[in-house]
C-alpha cells in the first residue's frame, strides 16, 4: 500500500513540477466559437448547433456538455456525483498547455463517457464526452480556452477540498435521514466506489500537504 501511495505521489509530482507537452495537431482556426458565462469556446463542426444557455451551459444532444460552474453549491454536488459514482472506473489527470484536466471515466451498460473539470481564470468548467479516450477536438477546445489562473498544486488542492466537504456532507445527512439503516447503506456504497478507484491515491496525496 505505501508502494502505491509513492508511485501515485511521484506521478502527481512530475505532472506538477515538470508538465505533460501538449501539441496541437487540430486545427481550429474556422470552428464556430460560443460563450458560456462570458468566457470563448471554440466549438468543432460535429459539435456545432447544440442548444446554448450563455449563463450557464452548452448541449449537443449529450454527446457534448460544456458547463460553467462559477457557484461552489453546484459545483460540490456535481463533483460530488462524479467521484462516488458506483460507475466509475478510473481517474485521469492530464496537462493541456495552461490547463490542469481532471477526469473521470465511467461505464453504463456499456457505455463509456467522460467527465471532465478545467478551469478558465478562477472559474470551473465542466464538459461530459462520450468515449473512453479524451478525443483530440475536446483537447483543442480545453487548449484554446482562456488560462487557468492557479497553479497546478492549487489547482488539485481546490478540488481535495470539494472531496473533503462532500464527505461532511454525506456525514451530515445521516443526522436528517428519516431512514438511517437506508442512509448507511448508501452510505457504505459511495465510500466503496471511492476505495475501489485510484481516486483516494490521488487526493491522498494532497491530504498530506495541505
Amino acid at each position: 500500500m505505501k508502494r502505491i501511495h509513492l508511485l501515485f505521489a511521484i506521478f502527481i509530482i512530475l505532472i506538477l513540477f515538470v508538465g505533460l507537452t501538449n501539441v496541437s495537431a487540430v486545427d481550429s482556426s474556422k470552428w464556430k466559437i460560443v460563450s458560456i458565462e462570458g468566457e470563448n469556446f471554440k466549438i468543432p463542426p460535429e459539435y456545432e448547433g447544440g442548444e446554448l444557455d450563455n449563463d450557464s451551459y452548452y448541449d449537443k444532444n449529450s454527446k457534448l456538455y460544456i458547463r460553467s460552474y462559477k457557484t461552489d453549491y453546484h459545483l460540490l454536488y456535481r463533483f460530488g456525483e462524479d467521484y462516488t459514482s458506483k460507475y466509475l472506473e478510473d481517474v485521469k489527470m492530464d496537462k493541456i498547455e495552461s490547463h490542469d484536466v481532471l477526469m473521470f471515466l465511467s461505464c453504463f451498460e456499456g457505455k463509456y463517457s467522460l467527465d471532465i473539470y478545467f478551469m478558465c481564470g478562477n472559474s470551473t468548467y465542466y464538459i461530459s464526452q462520450e468515449g473512453d479516450e479524451l478525443n483530440e477536438n475536446v483537447k483543442e477546445i480545453i487548449r484554446t480556452s482562456p488560462k487557468q489562473n492557479l497553479t497546478s498544486q492549487e489547482f488539485y488542492a481546490e478540488f481535495y477540498k470539494l472531496q473533503m466537504r462532500y464527505a461532511k456532507y454525506l456525514d451530515d445527512i445521516e443526522w436528517v435521514s428519516n431512514d438511517l439503516q437506508q442512509f448507511e447503506n448508501q452510505k457504505n456504497l459511495e465510500r466503496q466506489a471511492q476505495n475501489d478507484n485510484m481516486y483516494w491515491y490521488l487526493f491522498g496525496y494532497y491530504s498530506n500537504n495541505y
